[in-house]
């Protein structure tokens, strides 16, 4: 690890120090005077610095704890973080994809019967279609669309590069009218297809996915207030916000090791993300909100719909494109995160602030320098 990138990642974490030693200062000041209502609307401003100045998010908690331990939030403060699950906890690609060419298979068979596959194609076996389906993975917004990228590249014989530049714009469409597929259709075959899978092999479907496994174990200690880079008792609520369906998204939350109660996961059946963000801030007036995610596009519609509202991160690990990267960081409104490995160093570097807690061990060497392990 060079000296530089230590030296970026202990930046990263001062960020969050020292903007919240300034805010606690002010606050001091601001209760002098004022009441509830003004502190409530300084917390705000002080989310919106961190999120200009490029925080990461380990660097959120560092300066909203240290807030906290200096008695600078209004009495009732805590956190929201919002989380999609897929792509920014949740390796869940290749178990998207064999679930999508099992549905695309089933649908011909109950309709089409055989269909000769492209000669390009006719000699690629599941490894190498699931491999292609990595590839056109970060065009995908919700999980039935699988079926759809499998179609083009098992049937079609269609280049993973390809989908991912015209799925949206052209192909998505074309493709579901040559079928005569209906999205209700799609969603009902896709669905049907997965639970198959887990009422015959649930084991073998938990196994199918992976975590990133520093995310993991970020959201692992804040749900249960353990590990020696997480303050106990931060006041920061962990919600799941993502278009998987729930029931599945409460199997993998509870196999990742991640406590959250029901209320708190929000699936495909809780509709736009936008709107889940809406109610949460409704229901929590005046509580700080995070969101992170993994898609671009989503993220501009939620700073569409809701402005400065929510503080958005785009993890820079996750189904997404450098392209799509550098057009986040552009943008103003959102902050992009660090790589696991990147994240797994600037938790070591917290240590020198909070301390280590002897029941918890460090990452391990290897978690460092994977993108994900496998739970």
């Amino acid at each position: 690890m060079s000296i530089e990138f230590q030296q970026n990642q202990q930046a990263q974490l001062e960020i969050g120090l020292t903007i919240s030693r300034e805010k606690r200062s002010r606050m001091k000041e601001v209760t002098k005077i004022s009441g509830e209502d003004e502190l409530s609307q300084v917390d705000e401003e002080f989310l919106r610095i961190l999120t200009r100045a490029g925080c990461s998010l380990l660097g959120f908690v560092a300066g909203l704890e240290y807030s906290r331990q200096g008695r600078a939030f209004s009495s009732n403060f805590s956190m929201l973080l919002c989380v999609d699950w897929d792509g920014v906890v949740c390796d869940s690609a290749r178990e998207t994809g064999q679930t999508g060419l099992s549905a695309m298979r089933e649908y011909f068979s109950q309709s089409q019967g055989e269909i000769r596959k492209s000669d390009s194609l006719s000699d690629k076996d599941d490894q190498q279609l699931l491999d292609a389906f990595v590839v056109a993975r970060p065009v995908l917004e919700v999980g039935w669309e699988a079926m759809i990228i499998m179609y083009a590249l098992d049937i079609k014989g269609i280049k993973p590069q390809t989908i991912v530049e015209t799925f949206h714009s052209t192909l998505k469409e074309e493709i579901m009218n040559e079928l005569e597929l209906s999205e209700v259709s799609a969603k009902h075959i896709f669905h049907q297809a997965r639970q198959k899978w887990i009422t015959d092999d649930e084991e073998g479907w938990l196994s199918s996915h992976t975590f990133f496994e520093p995310m993991r174990r970020f959201l692992e200690h804040l749900t249960t207030n353990t590990g020696q880079f997480i303050p106990k008792n931060t006041g920061i609520q962990v919600i799941v916000i993502t278009t998987k369906g729930t029931h599945f998204t409460r199997k993998l939350v509870n196999r990742a090791g991640i406590t959250i109660s029901n209320e708190y996961i929000f699936g495909l059946e809780a509709g736009k993300k936008w709107d889940t963000l809406n109610y949460l801030m409704h229901n929590h007036p005046g509580e700080p909100c995070l969101f992170v995610e993994d898609r671009l596009d989503t993220l501009i519609k939620v700073h569409d719909r809701m402005g400065d509202m929510v503080s958005l991160f785009l993890v820079d690990y996750g189904y997404n494109t450098s392209s799509q990267r550098e057009r986040a960081r552009a943008t103003g409104f959102i902050t992009v995160i660090s790589s696991p490995r990147e994240t797994c160093q600037a938790h070591k570097e917290a240590e020198s602030h909070w301390g280590t807690d002897d029941n918890d061990q460090h990452p391990d060497d290897d978690s460092c320098n994977n993108s994900y392990l496998k739970k």
